[in-house]
């Protein structure tokens, strides 16, 4: 009996199945570090996409503004803000920012003013904005006065729009700054303004 045990032992029945079982363990290992990797890659994918769009979103906002006359770079400084718009580092000044209206008094940027007729997504400070890839977007917009000293001091108007994204509790995607210079802004069609 002694001899069968050891018999047994050193036979070679049943090894290719030990092996396969040893090798389909490895196969299954090595095929959900595979699918692991495929998930991470689509979440940074996703995350990118929405960077890239919020980006353009705040490129967008931007532009309006680089299409505005001096004097009616502003916002409507009557309209309601919440938490998130007044903890932002770009909110200067206690809870109203520091936010300006336009030069040409305060109603302009409200409903049936000038400034909101010609360009309404220019007067909220805080707003929804549905982007190029048809996700909904918050978009912020601060507006200060500041005075650059150097040379001829004279007064710039500093803009900074943030994009946050409202699905993942208004985190910032983007953020753009621009200064607006009464120089550099396009003339004042009432041709009434100061000149550079």
């Amino acid at each position: 009996m002694v001899r069968s045990i050891v018999s047994r032992l050193r036979g070679d029945a049943g090894q290719g199945l030990v092996e396969l079982l040893i090798a389909v363990l490895f196969l299954n290992v090595a095929l959900l570090v595979l699918v692991s990797s495929y998930s991470s890659a689509t979440v940074a994918i996703n995350r990118a996409s929405r960077i890239s769009t919020a980006g353009v979103v705040a490129d967008s906002q931007m532009e309006r503004y680089r299409g505005m006359t001096w004097d009616w770079i502003g916002l409507d400084t009557s309209a309601a803000t919440d938490s998130t718009y007044t903890s932002d580092v770009a909110c200067v000044g206690g809870a109203g920012c520091s936010n300006v209206a336009p030069a040409t008094g305060v109603t302009t940027c409200q409903s049936g003013g000038p400034v909101y007729a010609a360009f309404p997504k220019n007067c909220a400070p805080t707003q929804p904005i549905v982007g190029p890839d048809g996700r909904t977007y918050r978009l912020d917009t601060y507006i200060r006065v500041i005075t650059v000293a150097t040379g001829n001091p004279r007064q710039t108007k500093l803009v900074d729009v943030v994009v946050r994204d409202p699905s993942a509790g208004n985190h910032v995607l983007a953020r753009e700054e621009s200064n607006f210079d009464y120089c550099t802004a396009l003339p004042d069609p009432s041709g009434t303004g100061e000149l550079c």
